[in-house]
This record gives structure tokens, C-alpha cells and sequence, in this order.
């Protein structure tokens, strides 16, 4: 059975809100799904993307090691998310 698409969004908060109220099920980033949102189901298997900078010319050196920063420690995932 296909699934019926209701509607379609390019804004990943807005499709949070479009499951919040009530307008069906939806598949977003996990970092966007606020504390408390309600029932959140993930994919088996899970859906991965690739994460990007892209930069106009060689970044500066401030640039390259904010970009290092970013990459070693962020957390995709949010405190309230993670298993």
C-alpha cells in the first residue's frame, strides 16, 4: 500500500508542527525534534546524510578550526534524543 502525501515541505520545523497537529506522520532530523515533542518512532534501518561546509575560497585559519571544533564535537543528536 502507497502512502498518501499529504503535504510537502522544504522547512523541517514545519513539518514538526504539521505532526503536532495532527496532520500526519513525519520524517525529520532528530535535532529539531523538541523536548517533549510526544511519540517519536525512528526508521529501521535508520535514514544517514552526509553533513557539508562548503566555502567560497581556502577558509582562514579561524574558519578551518571552527570547522574541526564542529566536526570532533558536535552532538547531532540532542541530550533528549539520544537512546
Amino acid at each position: 500500500m502507497l502512502a498518501k502525501i499529504s503535504l510537502r515541505t522544504e522547512q523541517g520545523p514545519s513539518a514538526v508542527n504539521m505532526a503536532r497537529a495532527g496532520l500526519g506522520l513525519t520524517l525529520v532530523p532528530s535535532n529539531i525534534i523538541p523536548q517533549g515533542f510526544g511519540l517519536v518512532l525512528r526508521p529501521d534501518p535508520p535514514v544517514n546524510r552526509e553533513l557539508c561546509v562548503y566555502t567560497r575560497v581556502r577558509p582562514d585559519p579561524v574558519t578551518a578550526a571552527f570547522v574541526t571544533a564542529i566536526a570532533d564535537q558536535a552532538t547531532i543528536a540532542p541530550q533528549h534524543f539520544v537512546r
